[in-house]
Formats: C-alpha cells, sequence, structure tokens
C-alpha cells in the first residue's frame, strides 16, 4: 500500500515516478481512482512512497495578507464565476512566457490538465469544473520546463498543488524555487464516473450530446443575481452550441444537489489535511464569502476574488495582479471568519452511507441521489417562512374586502 485508501487524492504522483510503470490508476465500483501495483514488474524501490505527499511532512505556511480582488477587464470578469483571478494569472503566464497548464473538460475522457498557450485557452481552463481532474499530463510537463529554467504557473486544487511539488521536489530540489503555486478554495471532488453518469441521463432525457458544461456563471446585470443570474446552475451546451439544459443545483438537480450537499466526494476530501488556515501554496483564491461583514468594502462590485498570499512568491503575483485587477486590502480573519473550508473540511453528509449503498443496490446514481437527499431536493423550502408569508396574503385579502364594503357601505 502507497498510502492509506481513505487518504489517497488520486493525484498520480506515483503513478508518474515509477521507472517500471508498474503502477495504474484503477477505479473501484464507486469511479474513485487509486494507484494498483502490478506485482510482477514492481522492484520495491518504494519511490511511489516517496513521493506520495500523503507520506511526507510539507511545511505550511500561515497568511500574510488578504485580498478582495477582481479583474478591470470586463470580458474577463462577466465570464468569470467570481472576480475573474484565475483567468488574470494565466494572462500573466502568458505575457511573460511562463508554463502554465489548466483544466479541460472533455465528454468521453473528462477532465484532465492541457498546456494553455494563448488568451483563448482561457474559455476553457477558468470554467468551475466541479469534479475529479486527472493531472497525469501535468507531472513530467512541468518537470521538463522547469528543467529548462523556465519560470511556471500551476493552479490547482490544494492537494494537486502538494503533488506537484512533491515529484519536482523529488526530482530536483532547485526545481520548485520558480514554481508558483496557486491553490482553489476546494470544497472537495467528486468521481467522474458519477458525473458521466448524470450527463448520460440528461443527454437520453432529451435526446442531444453534450459538448460543454458549465456550473457557475454570471447574469449579464450583476444587479439580476438571485432571480435571472445562471450562478450555480448546470448548463449543458449541445454539439451545435445550443444550451438545451439548465437547472439550478439548490434544487432538484441531482449532480449539483449532490456536490453542495458533500453527498458524493472521494472519501479523502472528508478528511483532507490542506482544509486548514495554514496552507501548502504561494496563493490561494476562491469566491469572497463574508466580504465587508467586518470592515466596509470600498467597491460597488461585490462578486469578487478572496486572494490570500502565503509566500514571497506569492506577493510576486499580487504585484503583477496590480496591473490587470482591482485587490483592496482586507482584515487576514474575515475570509476565514466567513468560508469554512479555509479552515475545515467538508462534513460529509449523514446520508452518505446510504448514498452509497443505494448506488450499489441500483447502479443508478439519479435514484440513490433522490433516495439520500427527498429533504433537500423536494422539501428545501422553508416552512415557516411559507406559512408566515400565508398568513400575511390571507390578513391582506381579508382587510381589502373589509375596507371595500366598508366604502361601498359609506356610500350608501
Amino acid at each position: 500500500m502507497i498510502c492509506p485508501d481513505e487518504k489517497c487524492t488520486g493525484c498520480g504522483a506515483c503513478v508518474s515516478v515509477c521507472v517500471k510503470k508498474a503502477i495504474v490508476l484503477k477505479e473501484d465500483l464507486y469511479g474513485t481512482l487509486r494507484p494498483a501495483v502490478d506485482s510482477e514488474k514492481c522492484v520495491h524501490c518504494e519511490l511511489c512512497k516517496t513521493v506520495c505527499p500523503n507520506n511526507q511532512d510539507l511545511s505550511f505556511f500561515k497568511v500574510k495578507e488578504v485580498y478582495a480582488s477582481y479583474s478591470l477587464d470586463k470580458s474577463v470578469y462577466k465570464k468569470a464565476a467570481s472576480g475573474g483571478v484565475a483567468s488574470e494569472l494565466y494572462k500573466i503566464a502568458i505575457k511573460n512566457n511562463w508554463f502554465s497548464m489548466g483544466t479541460c473538460f472533455d465528454r468521453h475522457i473528462g477532465v484532465f490538465y492541457k498546456e494553455i498557450q494563448e488568451i483563448s485557452d482561457l474559455d476553457w481552463a477558468c470554467s468551475s469544473k466541479y469534479v475529479y481532474s486527472n493531472m497525469l499530463t501535468a507531472f513530467k510537463s512541468y518537470y521538463e520546463h522547469l528543467s529548462k529554467d523556465e519560470n511556471a504557473l500551476f493552479i490547482g486544487l490544494p492537494c494537486q498543488c502538494a503533488a506537484l511539488y512533491s515529484y519536482l521536489n523529488m526530482k530536483n530540489k532547485k526545481l520548485t524555487a520558480k514554481l508558483f503555486l496557486v491553490n482553489i478554495i476546494c470544497h472537495g471532488v467528486p468521481n467522474w464516473k458519477l458525473l458521466d453518469e448524470h450527463l448520460v441521463f440528461i443527454e437520453k432525457k432529451y435526446a442531444k450530446s453534450v459538448s460543454k458544461i458549465f456550473f457557475r456563471s454570471k447574469a449579464i446585470d450583476e444587479s439580476h443575481r438571485g432571480s435571472n443570474s445562471y450562478d450555480y446552475h448546470l448548463r449543458c451546451i449541445s454539439d451545435d452550441s445550443q444550451e438545451f439544459y439548465i437547472c439550478d443545483m439548490h434544487k432538484k438537480e441531482a449532480y449539483g444537489n449532490a456536490f453542495l450537499s458533500n453527498l458524493i466526494f472521494r472519501e479523502n476530501c472528508y478528511s483532507c489535511r490542506y482544509a486548514s488556515p495554514e496552507r501548502f501554496c504561494d496563493l490561494t483564491i476562491g469566491d469572497y464569502d463574508g466580504l465587508g461583514c467586518d470592515v466596509k468594502y470600498s467597491s460597488s462590485v461585490k462578486q469578487v476574488s478572496c486572494v490570500l498570499v502565503y509566500s514571497e512568491n506569492g506577493n510576486i503575483l499580487v504585484d503583477k495582479l496590480n496591473e490587470s485587477c482591482y485587490l483592496e486590502n482586507r482584515p487576514i480573519s474575515e475570509p476565514f471568519k466567513y468560508n469554512g473550508q479555509l479552515n475545515n473540511p467538508s462534513i460529509p453528509h449523514k446520508n452518505r452511507e446510504k448514498f452509497k449503498e443505494e448506488y450499489l443496490l441500483t447502479k443508478k446514481f439519479e435514484l440513490a441521489v433522490k433516495k439520500s437527499l427527498i429533504k433537500e431536493m423536494y422539501f428545501s423550502f422553508n416552512f415557516a417562512a411559507k406559512a408566515k408569508q400565508f398568513i400575511k396574503n390571507k390578513f391582506v385579502f381579508i382587510y381589502t374586502i373589509y375596507t371595500r364594503l366598508k366604502k361601498i357601505g359609506g356610500q350608501k
């Protein structure tokens, strides 16, 4: 065993370091990818155990600065889930000829890392994926470019940043000096198998093939958020570029609801060592929860990114962001007070084990989710608020009738 199954992130560092190609990532019954070792090829060198970030004593850092930030480029900001900081970081890499990779969605193979070479690549790299991403292509690619004395930018999940650093540090400690690591605030990741099954369900229902998906995007007018906004809606785009499916993730959208309810993450996500105030990275970015709750916020733009600086390399990135982004220094305590994912791993839904049982029993993702999230998907409204509104409406109706009758009586 390379590391305990419940701790394995499926990063693939062990696969990439094995010179005998004795390790592959294999799915379990739930689609969770973990390393499987071919005993006939294995020479017991234990490089796989050494490179695994779960087996290393990594140095975690305290946050130095906190910023509220958003791109000043309206076209970038409009496409972003929050403030567009990830896009601006990639633009810095492109401008300065740094090597970088981003996550790309492919309907047939899932989400994987692919090199970013030009601005148009940001269209596929910067959309929220909300699913496991395979980073096997990243290890050797970053090694090759850093070995040429190039700078490199990596934006990924905290566990992926640790895996890439661990791999490069094992190859050559000097390589990591020019590597800029950016964590994305992570709630947890479901397996690709589950999202794939959900998309198959949608494709059969609508008789269309999915070519693109979006989980987060803005309304054109930000004042419409909460009504006409697509924020937290799963959208499916067909091969002919038509949006044929859109559903609020908080309501009857099975995958979205299961994600937001912490029902379907990989097992390791519920004990994530990286979901803490101290981090292993240069920057951490994500939605800014609690903005302005403790100290007044100066800008009128509310949907922004949180930027947390952890190192000198992080300060270098912020200095470069200052050319293209609004940056407002905020109290260090504010984001940690209002965003639980900066402090602790996600807590599994109380019916997680029921979901796993139902999924194995029925072999149907949709049915297993609906049986596990009956309350969330079908009784999610606030009964007290609804009752209060009902009484208020009745009172208004009775009072209106009363005043009209009184007016008629007075006229007589």
